[in-house]
């Protein structure tokens, strides 16, 4: 796994935008504002803890921070799974 250590937040000296990282509760309010699927940080803690959370794209300290991005496929993966039962 290839996740790397950065601050939240940040911004890159270069001239491209840098990704954006989120908390685990920020990626639950994003998920909820862009997606409109409910996900509550007790969730959200239960599926990361199975291995069935979006994909860690770097860390703050020990906290595990998500791209916005792997949030998107995550979001999609589970509809597309939920729509064929």
């Amino acid at each position: 796994m290839s996740t790397e250590k950065i601050e939240p937040h940040s911004e890159s000296g270069q001239g491209a935008a840098a990704p954006r990282f989120r908390t685990r509760v920020e990626a639950c309010d994003y998920v909820r504002e862009k997606h409109g699927a409910p996900l509550s940080l007790s969730t959200a803690d239960k599926l990361a803890a199975l291995g069935a959370f979006a994909r860690v794209a770097a860390y703050w300290g020990r906290r595990p921070l998500y791209a916005d991005a792997d949030l998107d496929a995550w979001v999609e993966s589970r509809l597309r799974r939920r729509g064929k039962a």
